[in-house]
C-alpha cells in the first residue's frame, strides 16, 4: 500500500500550493514575500536550504517544511528544520512524515541530529505536533525570540 503522505520538492505547481498553505495560516505573507523566500533559498546555486511540501495522494498540500544544515556548539552538525505550515489532521501520521523527512534530509547532508522549529506563533502547528515530537524522542533545546529593528 502506498503511503498516505509523500514529500515533494517545490516545483512550479508546489510553489503555489506551498504559498497557499503558508498564507492560509498567516495572511501577512504575500505572494512577493514567498517569491523572495524561494529565490533566497536558491541564491548562489547552493542546495543547503531545501523547502518541501508534504502532500497527500491527491496532491493536496498538508505541510511546508524548510531545512538547512547548521552547527550547534553542543550537538555539532545538525539539520535545522522549520515547519512553516502544518494542517491539523487526525492522528500522528502527518507529524511522523514531517519528522521522517527531516531525518532523511539530515542523513543526506551528513548531520547528526535534527532541531525542529514549530511555527506555533501563527497557529499553524498544534500542540499535538509537539506531543508527537516528544513521543518520537525530541526534546526542547532552546527558544528563539525576535524583535524588529527600531525605526530611526
Amino acid at each position: 500500500m502506498d503511503a498516505l503522505y509523500r514529500v515533494a520538492p517545490l516545483g512550479e505547481d508546489e510553489d503555489a500550493r506551498g504559498f497557499a498553505l503558508v498564507n492560509f495560516y498567516d495572511a501577512r505573507v504575500r505572494p512577493e514575500d514567498w517569491r523572495i523566500f524561494l529565490e533566497a533559498e536558491q541564491a548562489g546555486g547552493s542546495r543547503d536550504r531545501e523547502t518541501v511540501v508534504i502532500q497527500d495522494r491527491r496532491g493536496y498540500a498538508h505541510a511546508v517544511l524548510t531545512t538547512w544544515p547548521d552547527y550547534d556548539l553542543i550537538h555539532g552538525k545538525i539539520l535545522h528544520a522549520r515547519a512553516l505550515a502544518c494542517n491539523e489532521t487526525p492522528g500522528r501520521l502527518l507529524h511522523e512524515t514531517i519528522m521522517a523527512a527531516a531525518e532523511e534530509r539530515a542523513r543526506a547532508v551528513g548531520c547528526g541530529g535534527v532541531v525542529m522549529e514549530l511555527a506555533a506563533d501563527h497557529g499553524s502547528v498544534s500542540n499535538d505536533f509537539e506531543t508527537s515530537m516528544r513521543g518520537a524522542g525530541f526534546s526542547r533545546v532552546s527558544a528563539a525570540y525576535y524583535r524588529a529593528l527600531p525605526r530611526s
